[in-house]
């Protein structure tokens, strides 16, 4: 007797398992559309209008692959180390600098040439860095820019001449461009939104404390050796050639095999905007470098007309953004971003704050060995309460940013980072350390302790998933262009604050310093009334998208 087979409209199984997922399963129909609500910078879920309203999930919160806990934390570890091991090169070198001054015969004027050299090659090529680690894989860049970097931190440890000493430098920042994004993009597409994540992006940040101490504390060591400031900086070295071969084994292959060849790279970056933006960072970071050893220098035609092109890139950068945007093709830092408050202002909040950082750091340090005689091994102990405070508030940021208001966040922390520069303005030379130079720097890094970790969240979750090295070169463009514009500025303010003193005097010195601290004063009030003003209302960020469901849902039914 033949089958019949199915009466009419009958569906099997298999195929009535496939109608009864069509609202989660993407194989048959497009997938619902998904309103991006941006809250705090990230573009968080959303429900769609389909038929069983159910809610989708953003792509940022699903990591393309998933780790063993293990194989994340070395991930996180190593990641750190680097961020420690450029932050150690900033350590040594600052403790070191009234050695090298002598060790090389560097003028005043040139002193500060090698850091400044360091921020300007490191935030012109940070986009670049960040667009072509999208392409050929993060892990890839990530192990290149740990041995190039290594290389030159051993070459300016051998330089025998200022020259020679900045230019190393200024190739290390370029091997620095290209590790730092990449270890953001690593982060946001190996760990899931959430807890984890926040705490890894807060490793991140405490590596730079941690980093800055080691190098100062090495740095004080090794001043009595017989190699003397070198050695501090041959360890430096080592430990991150160290570190790229440790990347080589932990850190996960992602290369995009869908975009293998190098048309599909040029047809995809935006090219043009790389090079303003490059270009507009490198003539104000050279600018700001020349004018910090002499104010003078400002009036040299060179620097005139460097100033005058920076000031027609800025408004052209935000013109052609607007054209690549308006005809849908690959813009750098679309316009429509800078519409979100939250993301503008953490940017402005993180050049503001890193701005203060770095004078904080290198004239505390000045300060402590040219004003109170420390010795460099001494001045590096004193500071040590720095990077206890940096490194606590980071990993606790990263516990409280999905459970707290980073409004209040931000705020309490900049309360606390104006109070550092204070204390310091009205501070009596001859006072004893634990009366107000202690508390000074404790509170130094609070600011910046809580902000990283904050900005991070915003500023990568502010991107595409495709984007997220470019979103770290973004992050760490602020912070360079903070540094580079905060340590020419404070070596302005301290040349016209000596001025009240007999030339090359103690007093002369200490009103100088005095001077940059009063500054950094001021930038700090600045960036608390800007937190407390653009980030009234918001809400938590780093929250993972099962955390942010149930308000969601509450929001759209009231709606």
């Amino acid at each position: 007797m033949t089958n019949p087979g199915p009466p009419p409209g009958y569906l099997d199984d298999e195929k009535r398992g496939r109608i009864t997922v069509t609202t989660t399963e993407v194989e048959d129909f497009p997938p619902p559309k998904t309103e991006s609500v941006v809250s705090m910078g990230a573009f968080a879920t959303a429900t769609s209008p389909s038929e069983g309203g159910t809610l989708v999930p953003d792509e940022p919160d699903k990591p393309s692959n998933e780790l063993s806990p293990w194989r994340t934390s070395i991930i996180i570890i190593t990641l750190s180390g680097i961020t420690l091991t450029t932050s150690m090169s900033v350590g040594a070198f600052t403790i070191a600098l009234p050695a090298m001054a002598k060790d090389m015969n560097l003028t005043a004027q040139f002193l500060l040439w090698p850091q400044s050299m360091y921020s300007l090659t490191n935030g012109c090529f940070l986009f670049l860095a960040g667009s072509i680690a999208d392409h050929i894989g993060n892990r890839n860049m990530n192990i290149f820019g740990c041995f190039f970097a290594g290389s030159f931190v051993l070459a300016a440890g051998l330089s025998q001449t200022g020259l020679q000493l900045t230019a190393f430098r200024g190739l290390q920042g370029i091997g620095a461009a290209m590790c730092l994004p990449t270890a953001f993009s690593i982060i946001s597409k190996t760990i899931p939104m959430g807890r984890k994540r926040n705490i890894a992006f807060a490793c991140l940040g405490l590596g730079q404390p941690l980093g800055w101490f080691l190098g100062l504390l090495v740095g004080g060591i090794c001043e009595g050796s017989r190699p003397g400031w070198r050695l501090a900086i041959y360890i430096t070295a080592a430990l991150t050639i160290l570190l790229g071969l440790v990347n080589i084994w932990s850190l996960p292959n992602d290369r995009r095999k869908e975009s293998s060849s190098w048309s599909s790279f040029y047809r995809s970056v935006d090219w043009v905007g790389l090079t303003i933006s490059s270009t507009c960072f490198g003539t104000l970071s050279y600018v700001f470098a020349a004018i910090s050893g002499d104010l003078e220098a400002i009036e040299h035609p060179a620097n005139i007309v460097l100033l005058c092109l920076a000031a027609l890139l800025i408004p052209m950068f935000a013109f052609w953004m607007n054209l690549q945007e308006k005809h849908g093709r690959p813009a750098l830092v679309p316009n429509s971003m800078w519409r979100n408050k939250a993301f503008t202002c953490m940017c402005l909040m993180v050049v503001l704050i890193w701005a203060t950082l770095q004078c904080m750091r290198l004239f505390l340090s000045l300060f402590l060995q040219n004003i109170q005689h420390f010795s460099a091994l001494k001045a590096a102990v004193l500071l040590l309460p720095n990077v206890i405070a940096g490194i606590a508030l980071n990993l606790l940021t990263g516990f409280l940013a999905c459970r707290v208001s980073s409004y209040y966040l931000v705020f309490a922390a900049n309360v606390f980072g104006i109070l550092s520069p204070l204390l310091l303005c009205v501070i009596n030379p001859a006072w004893n350390y634990w009366l107000c130079s202690f508390w000074a720097v404790l509170l130094s890094p609070v600011s910046a302790g809580v902000v990283f970790t904050i900005a991070n969240l915003v500023i990568t979750d502010a991107f595409p998933k495709e984007t997220q090295a470019l979103a770290g070169a973004m992050s760490n463009t602020a912070q360079q262009l903070g540094g580079a514009f905060g340590l020419a500025l404070a070596g302005v303010v301290a040349a016209r604050g000596s001025q009240g003193g007999q030339k090359g005097s103690q007093d002369a010195m200490w009103l100088g310093y005095r001077a940059v601290f009063y500054m950094c004063f001021g930038a700090m009030v600045v960036a608390c009334l800007l937190g407390a003003v653009a980030l009234r209302g918001a809400g938590v960020v780093g929250t993972s998208n099962e955390e942010k469901r149930p308000t969601t849902a509450k929001q759209d039914g009231d709606v």
